[in-house]
């Protein structure tokens, strides 16, 4: 699909430069030469793939590295939440002199905390967003005794660092909802389908074997 193959492909790219394989120049030159062959499937107009590929050019044309010392890239945690056993991957672990950093590549262009002192929507979806590297966090604390001091999101398409610093009580909700969405997916008893056109169509890679997806088109 495209946008997950467009994904995987600038991960790729960012990881081959924190594991010291490629400098910045050679990610500009790989992404140019090798666009065509990784990301596959089709965007949903050739605006969408025009944006997609600009955006992934300018930021390589101008790739900044991150603030921190790289300690491990894709890094593998597994941890415990309550009884339940999560495995993640981490996509950047760093450090600084304020103590160590989750960061995830994002392709979404989340937007930095309002500071208002009513969330924004905005707000609302960075935080749901956090959750995974809360989660993430959990496994850093299991294997090190300590927490990240940060947790950062580099925005690629709009080249956005966004860095929010940990926090305790977010922390433990992040766990609660982990562990009280599973309850609630192991006692469902009634899954039923959610047809949605833009989702089935361009992110779901299964929708040529769903039933209702063929019956979707149908009508």
């Amino acid at each position: 699909m495209f946008f997950s193959s467009y994904g995987s492909f600038i991960h790729k790219l960012i990881e081959l430069y924190y594991r010291g394989e490629k400098t910045k120049e050679q990610l500009c030159d790989m992404y140019l030469q090798e666009f065509r062959s990784k990301v596959k499937g089709h965007a949903p107009s050739k605006k969408v793939f025009g944006n997609y590929f600009r955006d992934g050019l300018t930021y390589f044309k101008e790739f900044e590295p991150f603030p921190y010392k790289a300690e491990a890239v894709e890094k593998r945690v597994s941890f415990l939440v309550g009884d339940l056993s999560f495995v993640g991957y981490i996509d950047f672990f760093g450090k600084s002199n304020e103590g160590v950093c989750i960061l995830d590549n994002k392709s979404k262009a989340l937007k930095q905390r309002s500071g208002n002192s009513k969330p924004t929507k905005t707000d609302e979806e960075l935080d749901e967003y956090l959750r995974q590297l809360y989660l993430y966090a959990a496994g850093i604390e299991q294997e090190t005794g300590e927490v990240p001091k940060r947790l950062c999101f580099n925005c690629f398409r709009s080249r956005t660092l966004i860095e929010e610093p940990f926090r305790k009580k977010a922390y433990l909700e992040a766990k609660e909802w982990a562990t009280k969405s599973v309850e609630r997916i192991t006692e469902e008893t009634d899954f039923k389908p959610s047809v949605d056109y833009f989702k089935c169509t361009y992110l779901c890679d299964v929708r040529n074997h769903c039933p209702y997806y063929q019956l979707s088109r149908k009508k």
